[in-house]
């Protein structure tokens, strides 16, 4: 499937797995750095929209990527991503 709905997730997938801060950050980065690079010609809601949905862009590519080389989709690292990339845009858009 498409989603990656139909691979089961590995029992050492955890909620608070060591990965889960790495998630988080880099997808706080990249919402935060293009978010801010859209503030300044967009509104500021607009660029934190931009930024959040880049870094969920680039955390369901690397989903994917993990999926097609062996791996397991993971929805709870989807989640941090989008945890990050809230926290990223808000940051540096200040849209809220």
């Amino acid at each position: 499937m498409l989603c990656g709905c139909s691979s089961l997730p590995s029992s050492s997938d955890r909620w608070w797995g060591a990965d889960k801060l790495q998630h988080f950050m880099v997808s706080a980065i990249i919402a935060a750095a293009v978010a801010d690079q859209r503030d300044g010609r967009h509104s500021d809601c607009n660029a934190a929209g931009t930024g959040f949905s880049s870094a969920i862009t680039v955390g369901a590519a690397k989903e994917w990527y993990d999926q097609n080389r062996g791996g397991s989709w993971s929805h709870k690292d989807l989640s941090w991503d989008g945890l990050g990339a809230l926290v990223g845009a808000e940051l540096a858009a200040d849209c809220f």
